[in-house]
């Protein structure tokens, strides 16, 4: 390397050398690199840092979802339909506030088409394999983003997050994600699923970075906890029934941990979110249906047929049924919000996803049960409007742990706090 490149450029190239180092697999993992255009964009960083300016993402290497605009860039979505549509001519809005940050946008991830899946599967790009065990599904559907970083490419990735889609990844590969309250993060140039259940967030292996980022999308500073005598919530119910043996172990070694480290621990009733399931699903299924329904024949020949079935299902329902399912997730939100402050707790905990990481092969077989089982917990959370962490648990070497710490709408900053007691007490 030239004495002339400045540090961010040095660790821009050191991260182009592991791309390479993956081989096909980054062809799985990324749908587009722009080597030059990160290269400018990292020699860019380096002045504004030489010349004084304080950046709090300077020299970070991210990676975007390809549902994210940025200017120049076809936005794809993982899906051969819109491989065909114009660059972008505008930045999405946190594209903006990455670079006026001071990150480095690598490229852009691979991902379930359109977004609609947990597992990670993508019949286009191929389907990258679990950081752990490339038999292994990735999680999805931010399953690039999530390998981007797992990988050691990136330090940080960018995710969208319907119904789990940057708290699943980032459970099966030992990373951290964070799901933001919906509305606090802008959608804007984000290729939409659900115009209301959608929410943008960041994926780390370092959770004082995925902090850090939390408060550049949202433009505020979230202040550190102050202490670890905390009172949290035991979800009991749906979140917590049925777990996976190494699943259930991992669980109750993580409130060991909390309990050891002065944590109070309340049992909360949850089980009635088990009744809004269907809602859910009808939700997310019509909204998909408004954007993509004129392109299902299309889609029969060139689309991901799981994702098209998932879709479908919106074909059967009528105008009441789906009214029915907004009037439930607008009760469940203020239902959600008056049980953790009935029990006195701002957060709760429950394992990320409820079964242990699925083949590939064994998911493509059954799909749908596992793509239901895969984002059983995480999509409660999204119908209730809530914000969410995935936080990876140290249980044992063969078995990867990951805990989900979620809060009310608009608790963001509490769960921060909350999560930032919990990180420690994890190691």
């Amino acid at each position: 390397m030239s004495d002339k490149q400045g540090p961010v450029r040095e660790h821009l190239e050191a991260s182009l050398e592991k791309v390479s180092r993956l081989g096909v697999e980054a062809t799985r993992i990324f749908v587009a690199i722009d080597r030059e255009r990160a290269r400018r964009d990292a020699d860019a960083v380096d002045a504004r840092v030489a010349a004084g300016e304080s950046l709090p993402l300077a020299g970070v290497i991210c990676s975007i979802k390809d549902m994210i605009d940025r200017h120049g860039e076809r936005t794809t979505a993982g899906s051969q339909l819109l491989e065909r549509s114009a660059p972008a001519s505008a930045d999405a809005d946190v594209v903006t506030q990455l670079e006026v940050a001071g990150a480095v946008i690598l490229g852009r991830t691979n991902l379930t088409e359109f977004a609609y899946s947990g597992v990670g599967l993508n019949p286009h790009h191929g389907t990258p394999g679990c950081v752990f065990d490339k038999k292994q599904v990735p999680g999805g559907s931010s399953c690039g983003a999530a390998l981007s970083v797992a990988h050691g490419v990136c330090d940080l990735a960018i995710g969208t997050d319907t119904g789990g889609s940057v708290r699943v990844p980032a459970a099966i590969n030992g990373l951290y994600g964070i799901k933001p309250t919906a509305s606090s993060v802008s959608t804007t140039g984000v290729h939409p699923l659900s115009s209301v259940m959608d929410s943008i967030g960041p994926l780390s292996a370092d959770w004082s970075l995925a902090r850090r980022t939390l408060e550049v999308l949202q433009g505020k500073t979230i202040p550190k906890a102050s202490g670890s005598a905390i009172r949290m919530g035991v979800a009991k119910g749906v979140l917590t029934d049925s777990l996976d043996a190494p699943v259930d172990a991992a669980f109750a070694h993580a409130l060991s941990r909390l309990k050891e480290g002065g944590i109070e621990l309340v049992d909360v009733d949850l089980d009635w979110l088990a009744e809004v399931a269907l809602a859910n699903r009808t939700l997310v299924a019509c909204e998909a249906m408004d954007q993509y329904g004129s392109d299902f024949k299309e889609l029969e020949k060139s689309g991901d047929a799981h994702v098209l079935k998932r879709m479908r299902f919106a074909e059967n329902i009528d105008r009441d049924t789906r009214e029915a399912a907004e009037a439930l997730r607008i009760a469940s939100i203020e239902r959600f919000t008056k049980a953790l402050d009935s029990a006195g707790v701002t957060a709760i905990v429950a394992p990320t996803v409820p079964i242990a990481t699925p083949t590939i092969a064994d998911a493509k077989a059954g799909f749908e049960t596992i793509n239901t089982q895969l984002l059983r917990n995480t999509s409660l959370i999204n119908f209730v409007d809530g914000c969410s962490v995935s936080l990876p648990v140290s249980y044992n070497e063969s078995v990867p742990g990951a805990l989900m710490v979620s809060a009310a709408s608009s608790q963001d900053e509490a769960l921060i706090e909350q999560a930032d007691v919990v990180v420690k007490l994890l190691g």
